[in-house]
């Protein structure tokens, strides 16, 4: 079978793609700032059921619920007075990204109280720092990308990357550097540096690195230096999955 090797991926000429299922990657774990009562603290989320609460010394506010989907939790919210008398509502945690939520609830009607529906939007408390490491693998076609390095206190932040010796036809060498930062996705501006072990040509690849929050990724070259066997204006699509 004849191969045609492009930059980060060896596309096979009778390829098929797989078929993949995505793990879900979020987590409610952790201190989320937004309610006018209390930061809320979810202590369990095993990704289907979850559970935190929000205690300020008077009112307690229990949260439990279980995933809909991957985007949607359908809560109960218990509330518990200071002379402990208690009324749940029901309501649904809506997920836009992996540091941001909307908390929608029906109002309070028990215990004296009654309120109109509530929306509130809640963010994650010292969300993580911008990160990649670790190795991503061809999804559509072959591909490589293993993390060796990060600099992390750099400004922007730059990373350096290898195809872990696992393509005998070339070497690919790979850094990038960090040019966005958005709800969900990182992308970085990346440079490839391409040898073909048989001759030792080597070919310099430009593209962008998409880091998506669910552990994918899509690198997309989109010109080289025009040298050995591909054009200047040459491009590829990779799509990765993390290992």
């Amino acid at each position: 079978m004849q191969r045609f090797v492009l930059s980060l991926i060896t596309i096979a000429a009778t390829a098929i793609s797989p078929s993949v299922t995505l793990a879900q990657s979020f987590s409610m774990i952790g201190s989320w700032q937004g309610s006018p009562d209390c930061p809320i603290e979810f202590y369990r989320d095993n990704g289907r059921y979850v559970e935190g609460n929000c205690d300020n010394g008077a009112f307690n506010h229990i949260v439990r619920g279980k995933y809909a989907d991957s985007r949607r939790i359908n809560i109960t919210t218990e509330r518990i007075d200071p002379k402990g008398c208690s009324t749940t509502v029901t309501g649904y945690i809506q997920i836009l990204s992996d540091n941001r939520v909307k908390y929608w609830q029906n109002g309070w009607n028990g215990c004296g109280v009654r309120t109109p529906p509530a929306t509130q939007y809640w963010t994650r408390s010292n969300p993580p720092s911008p990160s990649i490491s670790g190795i991503y693998r061809g999804v559509n076609v072959w591909g490589v990308l293993r993390v060796t390095n990060l600099n992390s206190g750099g400004n922007p932040l730059t990373f350096s990357a290898d195809d872990n010796n696992e393509n005998p036809y070339f070497k690919h060498l790979t850094t990038g550097t960090l040019v966005s930062v958005e709800a969900e996705e990182l992308i970085w501006n990346i440079s490839t540096r391409r040898t073909n072990t048989s001759n030792g040509c080597t070919t310099m690849m430009s593209g962008t690195l998409t880091q998506r929050s669910n552990n994918t990724a899509r690198a997309v070259y989109t010109s080289t230096d025009g040298r050995c066997d591909l054009p200047i204006n040459f491009s590829a699509v990779t799509e990765l999955r993390k290992n």
